[in-house]
C-alpha cells in the first residue's frame, strides 16, 4: 500500500504530465489509447462507457477537454493498465492484464 505522502507526489506528478499531455495534443492520445484498448478487448466505447458508468460520448468528449483523475483511474482499471499507459504518446502498444 502506498503511503499518504507517496499518493501524493504520485498525484502531483500525474497532474503534470496530464496537463502536459493535453495541451501537446494528448488529450487525442488518450482518446486514441483507450479506443485501441476497446478493440482488444472486443467492446466498443460506448460499451466501456456503459459499463463504467459514464455518460454516452463522455469519452469521445476527452480528446477537447480533460478527463478527471477518478474518471481515468476506472478506465485504467478496467483494462488492468496505469494511468501513464493511458497518455502515453508513442507506437507502443499497450499490453491488457493477463496478455
Amino acid at each position: 500500500m502506498y503511503s499518504t505522502c507517496h499518493f501524493k507526489a504520485m498525484l502531483a506528478y500525474f497532474l503534470i504530465s496530464v496537463k502536459g499531455s493535453i495541451k501537446k495534443g494528448g488529450a487525442v492520445t488518450i482518446t486514441k489509447n483507450i479506443r485501441m484498448l476497446c478493440k482488444k478487448q472486443g467492446i466498443s466505447v460506448s460499451d466501456l462507457e456503459r459499463t463504467l458508468g459514464f455518460g454516452n460520448g463522455l469519452i469521445g468528449k476527452w480528446e477537447h477537454s480533460s478527463p478527471s483523475i477518478s474518471r481515468l483511474k476506472s478506465v485504467a482499471n478496467y483494462f488492468g493498465v496505469s494511468i501513464d499507459a493511458l497518455i502515453s504518446e508513442g507506437d507502443n502498444d499497450i499490453e491488457l492484464k493477463g496478455e
